[in-house]
């Protein structure tokens, strides 16, 4: 029974998904009808919006009457579970609540079971657009292989047709031959008059059946023939094509005339193919231009065409087809553009960017490439949500592409992240000045929907050839730079340099072993005493986590900390911190009856978890501490982005009976002003504040007003750091409350602190002046 219960409450207090144990009802056949609440946990009452006094002893029926009138059977599919002692689970959707869940169901004993629901909406949704986009691409596929496909056998009947047009010619000029040849002899012989005659009809009708021929495929073709006798300069087309697609007949009577309706820009491209089939440079002659119609607007067309040769080998016939790709290119330009565009701010992505900059690098020019990243934006995402965040983007874009020069290059590289080619720098002032000019750009607030939004950015610059000489290398670097700006002060410029490729290759390889470093088993506590200034006695002691890694060593928790921060881990390390400092005060109190204080550090990222309270107020039931031997330490950081919320949180945890000291004062944006509306209990003076202690000065008299200040408005304080008994005389005589450091206690393991526990006290006299 022991480990049942155990497991029960384990699953139910770690579990991030609404949780429930029920009954199954059965009919007096033994078929399940209703099943009755039994245990919920806090995510379950928030899924159903009802209390949990409110569920517990309830059927389902009751609380969600419409779960009859369900597609899916649930009632069928929990009481079969239950009823077998089985389990299985399901995605389905919940009109109800309008949500996708998948739904793990098992049955620890016949006629129970437990579920658990996890709300998978929004990649359900991301799933069905995505499956939405992949159908779009996979028409266009279809559509440009049908009109592939239509263009090769209209260019296999083109061909057809050029074949027995050549072949008619050849008969036609070997029957006026023989003609001529019977001519001459009409005079010698009329006998053969008739005969020639009869041959002359004869060749006549091939020529009629030959052109009809052509008409017939001229009619039937979707393209435009044309035909052009070189001796003379006549034109031959069909009327209809070309009347159909809007382009001016009159205009095809020459081919200086038609040259005159195509594009600009296409004019030039257009003549040497013809020039050089002509030329006999090419077999064939091909050529893709545009063509302006009478309405103005451009038609796209695909011009093919050969030529024959008389005995001498010079051109005197041309015939081809033109051919409408318009739609094909519509089709071609949506598929590029969805390739190599991001489709929020219209702006390259990161494909198009890295062909640029091959690009640039294979013609030898110096580049440098900027990758850039706009400070806190998520935090502008939390406050004012994805939509209002989405056209700010779009007001960044359109900044940084008028700050850049007309031969640069701008792309959004995803997220808040942008990136820019200098194209032809020539040092490092001139690559400062430019990005400067996009620096700058920001300073100016972002507006939307009335709401000003001051924001900056982080640029880090990778230079060709001396930080990469491939696309990839460049940005990576870049990339590189821009994040070192990020961790050290924001807002600023920094270039890549092969140190902070050393650090990064360092910072992937601490990422990599702390990922891994809790199942490892590799974080450790250690504890450093607090004493009472004025009695010696032991206050309690800080909890500080410490991370022996077999590869890397000891690790400083100023360098993993922000890293579990970054990569999203620092909410199960400081759980885990948490419950081990309150069982091994629970061992203290057992064997020694302890009843000091134990101080645990709490990430803001903590602090804005949803379950924060809960996870405190299970691991003290877990436990079984008094709450008002807790201690948490937090940062000024928490109250930076959200101010009313975490006083919020932090009532509540006041109420709780737990106490909140706030640590590192005098390092951030401290304000004596505002402690006072604080919920705090605790005030921990900075040990850069201590160790200026030490000699008469200005910040002597700072540090003692602090106390004093602190001290009047009815909190506790803490001097850390404190590591010589000059400043233990100077904490005493400033009436400070209580001291941590060096000097009476380093951090040490929990097997280590027993003697001061034992002790109880530490002797102060003896580093106090009489």
């Amino acid at each position: 029974m022991e480990i049942s219960e155990n497991f029960y409450y384990a699953l139910i207090n770690n579990i991030f998904s609404g949780y429930a144990y029920h009954k199954v009802i059965t009919d007096s056949d033994g078929n399940p009808v209703d099943y009755e609440f039994i245990d919920i946990n806090d995510d379950y009452c928030n899924l159903v919006g009802f209390k949990r006094e409110d569920i517990i002893g309830k059927r389902i029926t009751e609380i969600i009457p419409s779960m009859v009138n369900e597609s899916f059977d649930w009632i069928n599919f929990f009481g079969k579970i239950a009823i077998e002692g089985s389990h299985g689970s399901t995605i389905q959707y919940f009109k109800p609540f309008d949500k996708w869940y998948q739904v793990n169901v098992f049955s620890d004993k016949k006629g129970y079971f437990a579920e658990i629901f996890t709300d998978i909406t929004e990649m359900k949704k991301k799933e069905l657009l995505l499956k939405k986009k992949n159908e779009q691409l996979v028409k266009l596929f279809e559509e440009i292989t049908a009109s592939e496909e239509e263009l090769r056998q209209q260019n296999e009947k083109l061909t057809q047709v050029y074949e027995e047009i050549a072949a008619s010619e050849e008969e036609l000029r070997q029957q006026n031959e023989h003609i001529s040849g019977l001519y001459e002899e009409l005079v010698a012989s009329e006998e053969n008059l008739s005969e020639q005659n009869s041959l002359l009809q004869e060749s006549n009708s091939i020529i009629k059946e030959k052109e009809q021929i052509y008409r017939l495929i001229t009619q039937a073709s979707n393209d435009g023939i044309w035909y052009w006798n070189m001796r003379d300069g006549k034109r031959s087309i069909s009327y209809d094509w070309y009347n159909d697609l809007g382009i001016n007949l009159d205009l095809f009577s020459d081919i200086k005339s038609w040259h005159n309706i195509l594009h600009p820009d296409d004019v030039e491209k257009a003549r040497k193919s013809l020039k050089d089939c002509i030329a006999g440079i090419t077999s064939s002659y091909e050529s893709t231009y545009r063509v302006r119609t009478i309405r103005g607007e451009y038609k796209w067309i695909v011009s093919r065409g050969k030529t024959l040769t008389d005995a001498d080998g010079k051109p005197y016939l041309m015939a081809g087809a033109h051919i409408d790709i318009t739609n094909k290119k519509i089709r071609d330009d949506k598929i590029k553009y969805l390739a190599y565009y991001d489709t929020l701010t219209g702006l390259p992505n990161r494909a198009y960017l890295l062909e640029q900059v091959s690009k640039y690098l294979e013609k030898n020019n110096k580049i440098a490439l900027i990758v850039m990243d706009v400070d806190n934006f998520k935090s502008v995402n939390d406050s004012v949500g994805f939509s209002i965040g989405d056209i700010i983007l779009k007001q960044v874009g359109l900044r940084l592409s008028s700050s850049i020069a007309e031969n640069d290059f701008i792309a959004r590289l995803g997220g808040d992240e942008f990136a820019v080619i200098l194209n032809d720098v020539d040092d490092n002032e001139d690559i400062i000045e430019r990005a400067n000019m996009v620096k700058d750009c920001f300073n100016e607030p972002f507006t939307v929907e009335n709401n000003i939004h001051q924001l900056s950015i982080s640029l880090g610059i990778a230079v060709s050839p001396y930080d990469g000489v491939d696309s990839k290398d460049l940005i990576k670097n870049a990339d590189t730079a821009m994040y070192k700006v990020k961790n050290m002060c924001k807002n600023s410029i920094s270039f890549f340099t092969q140190d902070m490729k050393e650090e990064f290759l360092k910072r992937i390889n601490i990422e990599k072993q702390l990922k891994k470093a809790l199942e490892n088993n590799e974080f450790k506590l250690f504890y450093q005493p607090q004493f009472d200034m004025k009695t010696g006695g032991i206050r309690g002691f800080e909890a500080l986590l410490r991370w022996i890694n077999p590869k890397l060593g000891l690790v400083s928790p100023m360098t993993f900390i922000p890293i579990a921060e970054e990569i999203g881990i620092i909410n199960e390390i400081g759980e885990w911190v948490l419950k081990e400092a309150c069982n091994q005060y629970k061992q203290w109190t057992y064997d020694f009856s302890f009843n000091g204080i134990i101080s645990v550090n709490i990430s803001p990222i903590q602090l804005k978890t949803h379950n924060f309270y809960n996870i405190v107020s299970d691991i003290l039931k877990e436990t079984g501490i008094k709450s008002g031997c807790l201690e948490l330490e937090i940062t000024e950081n928490l109250f930076i982005d959200a101010l009313d919320s975490a006083k919020m949180l932090l009532n509540k945890l006041i109420e709780l009976g737990v106490r909140i000291s706030l640590d590192d004062f005098g390092t951030g944006y401290s304000s004596l002003s505002y402690l006072k509306s604080l919920p705090i209990d605790t005030l921990k003076i900075d040990k850069s504040f201590i160790k200026n202690t030490t000699y008469t000065g200005v910040e002597r008299e700072i540090t003692r007003s602090v106390i004093d200040l602190v001290r009047k408005i009815g909190l506790e304080t803490i001097a850390e750091g404190v590591e010589n008994d000059k400043q233990l005389n100077f904490l005493y005589q400033s009436l400070c409350d209580n001291i941590q450091g060096f000097l009476t206690g380093k951090p040490m393991p929990a097997d280590q602190v027993v003697d001061i526990i034992k002790a109880g006290k530490v002797d102060l006299s003896q580093y106090i002046d009489k």
